[in-house]
């Protein structure tokens, strides 16, 4: 029950840190709540600190919300609508490079791979040159 709850938490704060300033009916067109009961969800919201009223109608995330955001995100190993959107850009700008300049491997230490979802990565021939030295240091 209570990872359901949290789950729910992540989605919600995720969905503000996205929009940066909602309203209720934000939330009643994302969540499909009635009007009363998105107003009630960002009263509960305001009473653990998490989000404040910009002016009125209008919320924001506050920092403990930001923190508890990235609080989440990291406890579920998942990363927020903002952080995804930035790598789909940097991965798309880097696909338009060519292929020996575009920074898309990760180094490991034995081997080289291709950049996860949130990882930023280096060229091929860096991560060779690193690979080689991590090899040469174990011996």
């Amino acid at each position: 029950m209570l990872e359901k709850v949290q789950r729910i938490k992540l989605e919600t704060l995720n969905f503000i840190e996205d929009r940066e300033v909602i309203t209720p009916y934000d939330f009643v067109d994302r969540f499909a709540y009635t009007y009363s009961y998105a107003c009630k969800k960002l009263s509960l919201l305001k009473k653990q600190g998490l989000v404040t009223i910009l002016t009125r109608g209008q919320w924001i995330l506050t920092q403990a919300g930001y923190r508890r955001l990235s609080y989440l995100c990291k406890k579920y190993g998942v990363l927020t609508e903002r952080e995804k959107r930035e790598w789909r850009a940097y991965v798309k700008e880097e696909t338009a490079k060519p292929f020996e300049k575009r920074r898309i491997w990760w180094v490991e230490s034995d081997r080289a791979r291709m950049i996860k979802e949130g990882e930023r990565g280096v060229t091929l021939a860096d991560a060779k040159q690193a690979v080689e030295f991590n090899r040469s240091m174990a011996r």
